[in-house]
This record gives C-alpha cells, sequence and structure tokens, in this order.
C-alpha cells in the first residue's frame, strides 16, 4: 500500500459535483476524475507523520474560525497542458478575496507547522479530468457546453487523505468549519476536529 498524502482542500456541494461530473463527461478524457473527489486544493502537505498532522489541524482549526462563510462561482472549464492534447480538465472560480484570504491562512498555518509546501501562485480550480483521449486535437473540436456560472457556499475546510487504490480516493479525515456556523450547520459526517 502506498503512503497516504494529505491536503487541505474546499468540498463541493453534492449537486454541485454532479453537474459538473455531467459536463465534464462531454469530453473524451482518458481518466476522468470521480465525482466524489472533486475539490479545491487549498494546500498540498504530502506524506506525513501523526504528531506533525495534529499540530497543522490545530493550527487550520483557529484560522478557520477567523473566517466567515461565503459563496464562490464556477467560471470554465480550462485545461494544463498542450492545448491540442491536456494533461488537466478542470473548472475554475470567479475572482474571490474571500478565497484568497482563506487559502493565505492555511498555507501560512502550514508552513508554521512546517510543512514544506508548492511555492508557485495559487492557481484555484476543481480538476475534473486527465490526460486527453480525443481523437482530434482539443483546441480545434472541443464540445460546446453552456457554462455553469453558478455559485456554491464555502462553509468549511477539509483535511482530505489519498487512497490511490480506492475509487474515490480522497478521504475527508477532518472538518473545519469557518465561522459563525453552529453546531447543527457543521454536519461533519468524518473526523471532526475540535
Amino acid at each position: 500500500m502506498r503512503q497516504p498524502h494529505y491536503f487541505f482542500a474546499l468540498p463541493l456541494p453534492e449537486e454541485e459535483k454532479l453537474r459538473l461530473a455531467d459536463q465534464a463527461e462531454a469530453f473524451p478524457f482518458k481518466k476522468p476524475v470521480h465525482h466524489q473527489d472533486f475539490h479545491l486544493t487549498l494546500a498540498f502537505l504530502g506524506g506525513s507523520g501523526e504528531d506533525a498532522l495534529d499540530l497543522v489541524k490545530s493550527k487550520v482549526r483557529q484560522v478557520a474560525r477567523l473566517h466567515e462563510p461565503f459563496t464562490l462561482t464556477f467560471s470554465d472549464f480550462d485545461v494544463f497542458g498542450r492545448r491540442e492534447a491536456p494533461r488537466i480538465f478542470w473548472m475554475g472560480v470567479a475572482p474571490s478575496d474571500e478565497l484568497t484570504r482563506l487559502r493565505a491562512a492555511v498555507y501560512g498555518a502550514c508552513l508554521e507547522a512546517g510543512y514544506e509546501l508548492d511555492p508557485r501562485p495559487f492557481a484555484p480550480h476543481i480538476t475534473v479530468a486527465r490526460k486527453w483521449g480525443g481523437e482530434y486535437a482539443f483546441d480545434e473540436r472541443s464540445p460546446e457546453i453552456e457554462p455553469l456560472h453558478t455559485e456554491f457556499p464555502v462553509e468549511q475546510v477539509v483535511l482530505y487523505r489519498t487512497r490511490l487504490e480506492h475509487i474515490p480516493k480522497y478521504e475527508p479525515v477532518a472538518t473545519f468549519p469557518l465561522k459563525g456556523l453552529t453546531p447543527g450547520e457543521r454536519g461533519e459526517p468524518h473526523g471532526t476536529a475540535h
């Protein structure tokens, strides 16, 4: 079994996951992401020991409580890699000051806990598929679809663990409600970080 990796991310509501999956299916990528794995990554930790995880969970719990819930809006599909044969297909979100502040706080908390993080600029996205598989160039004859441009709520940060031998591959292991949510609104079916 591979060593699990950990990352902090924003989850998506079930309805929005299904909408994204329906649209992504129109594009012939070889490796579609299971809709239950859709998320927006804030900080990727990699492998970790339990003591370090306990420390970073404590720090992220503190910063989450300082941020009010907010909404994000899907923007458009885009890709990473060559335009004619992309390696990553993703949905973006409209610019959000709340997202920028929350991501900076979570990222900073991870650095304070001693993790080495990806130093590249934050490019918020939700990966929906990998490895172009069309018999034509992606940028020449891709399906035309109606942009979603729908809003979805951001009410918590989630710590996920990878399980690469499973589908879905990402398992929530702790949730960190944003400021102002009542215990009932937190609805944490998985390990709650108190």
